[in-house]
């Protein structure tokens, strides 16, 4: 019997292997697959470009991704759910500022029926307009409630001061858009840009050359090929500051951040390393200070985002509203800190050792694996970026990490502060 009093020796994690993807061409549209999985399931992806940044309401778009799990020319909302559920599989939409996607797991036996009706929702939906009204009902409540909470508040407006107003990514709805969306809106939204040429696939799992050739055979968009609306170049924008009076508000959320680099500059790597040791984790510098030291908060993040052409670094945390100068001047310092020292060996080995856990999950299963495939594919990059990533990591010294923050973490934040503060 082993003594569970004596600690497990640490192993240091030596090298992770760059799972392989495999790129087809099914019926015209860019697929890409990923086999192996312990259990009998299948996930498909069906990634169109028809985000946010392609309509002048963002609510189209997601409306029109909401909807096409509903009702079509041939089944009610209702029929389409219980065919759904009768073959135990799950079909769920989602949205982000480029891409709007539907997801579909299901067992691998079932696959075919449930790509059918995959199939169905979407080269022919209805987009009723009871099932219209009611999404719209449920939206607008959600974003009421979203209104009240100083967390959504900072998320939201942080968004639109650093791409501005003008610019696609910038642009937010509000409680009006609710009443002017149609479903003659959504249904050019659709026929406009859910069509071959705007699609991709990405299908992980028990996945068997029968169930790729009857993709194949039966894929079909009744829509034309139009092509992508203009999205215009992002302009750096100057630092600016955001205060919002919420009465009766417990705590301020803070958000700080600015525009940066992507995932196709040089320093990427490099930057998305720092950030972790100046807020991406636990054992962090900010962590470390705000909630451990002064106990501001239970807890705060630094992070940074990747689009096609650009990146934006975010740092992010609540705090009690008394706390709320405070804890953004020690935010500040930190930040100075850290563009001022080297961290020492210890607390890089420290970081080093957390990202490769990380890292290491993030290959755990083949669903995990074309997630984080996915995440490049939409920025044009492939699994070699994973291993530049990983050598990066397995070299980075303080001195590097110190050059880093000096050239893209010293100045130039922006700020966002929601509540009752004084």
């Amino acid at each position: 019997m082993k003594d569970r009093s004596i600690i497990p020796n640490i192993k240091k994690i030596i090298d992770i292997p760059i799972p392989q993807v495999q790129r087809c061409s099914l019926a015209n549209i860019p697929c890409s697959i990923i086999t192996g999985s312990s259990q009998p399931l299948i996930k498909f992806d069906l990634s169109i470009s028809a985000g946010e940044a392609y309509n002048d309401n963002p609510l189209v778009s997601l409306f029109t991704n909401a909807l096409l799990i509903e009702s079509t020319h041939k089944h009610s909302a209702t029929e389409i759910a219980e065919m759904i559920d009768f073959l135990g599989a799950e079909i769920v939409p989602s949205n982000g500022i480029i891409y709007s996607n539907l997801t579909m797991i299901c067992l691998s036996k079932h696959f075919n029926k449930a790509w059918d009706i995959l199939l169905e929702l979407i080269s022919s939906p209805k987009f009723d307009e009871n099932d219209f009204n009611t999404l719209k009902a449920n939206k607008r409540k959600q974003f009421q409630i979203e209104l009240n909470n100083v967390n959504q508040l900072s998320r939201r407006f942080f968004k639109q001061l650093i791409f501005g107003n003008d610019h696609p990514y910038g642009r937010l709805y509000e409680l009006n858009d609710f009443d002017i969306i149609t479903t003659k809106q959504l249904n050019e939204h659709y026929r406009r840009l859910y069509h071959k040429d705007n699609a991709r696939i990405f299908i992980s799992g028990d996945v068997m050359e029968e169930h790729l050739k009857y993709i194949e055979n039966s894929i079909y968009f009744s829509n034309s090929t139009n092509t992508l609306p203009f999205i215009p170049k992002l302009n750096p924008n100057t630092s600016q500051k955001l205060f919002i009076k919420k009465e009766n508000a417990v705590q301020s959320a803070i958000r700080i951040g600015k525009l940066t680099i992507s995932k196709h500059h040089p320093d990427f790597n490099a930057l998305q390393i720092a950030i972790t040791l100046l807020g991406g984790y636990f054992g962090s510098r900010l962590m470390q200070e705000l909630r451990e030291r002064r106990g501001y908060t239970y807890g705060i993040g630094a992070f940074i985002i990747s689009l096609k052409e650009t990146g934006y670094i975010v740092i992010t945390t609540e705090v009690a509203s008394k706390h709320t100068q405070n804890a953004l001047n020690a935010i500040y310092e930190v930040i100075h800190q850290f563009c001022s020292e080297k961290v020492s060996n210890e607390e890089l080995e420290q970081a080093r050792s957390y990202l490769m856990g990380e890292f290491l999950r993030t290959f755990d299963g083949c669903f995990n694996i074309m997630e984080a495939y996915k995440s490049l594919d939409d920025l044009n990059l492939g699994m070699e970026h994973f291993e530049q990533y990983l050598n990066h990591l397995k070299t980075i010294s303080p001195e590097e990490i110190l050059s880093i923050a000096q050239r893209y973490l010293k100045e130039g934040y922006s700020e966002v502060i929601v509540g009752n503060f004084c």
